[in-house]
């Protein structure tokens, strides 16, 4: 029975997952500027300086952009490519949190707590 729901469970999350890969496009201002500063580091194949439109982009860490110009090499400079990207790096966050606050031991309504904090933060 447990079997059979974490199965259950897996195909909910990667139907999910996937519904959200298809629409919309990058229309909005943040989502576009970071697959344009991904594209931008292939480009210049400078994995370290991030340009934005030819001017210097630092006011993130690198890690979103390093995983979105990733996705583009693997899968081209496509809208599904950099959503994946940035999906890749929300689940690795959550798993990180699950991983911290099994070692705190919270109880399990904080646990949801944080773990719903983290999911729908911007």
């Amino acid at each position: 029975m447990a079997g059979r729901r974490l199965i259950l469970i897996a195909l909910w999350f990667f139907f999910y997952s996937s519904l959200a890969l298809i629409t919309p496009p990058l229309l909005d201002d943040a989502d576009s500027v970071h697959a344009e500063v991904a594209r931008g580091m292939l480009l210049r194949n400078d994995w370290v300086t991030l340009y934005a439109n030819g001017i210097r982009y630092l006011e993130k860490a690198p890690l979103l952009y390093w995983s979105m110009a990733t996705s583009f090499k693997l899968f081209g400079p496509q809208t599904v490519a950099a959503r994946k990207a940035e999906q890749r790096v929300g689940q690795s966050q959550k798993l990180l949190a699950d991983g911290l606050i099994s070692k705190v031991e919270l109880e399990k309504s904080e646990s949801a707590l944080a773990d719903a904090n983290l999911v729908t933060r911007d």
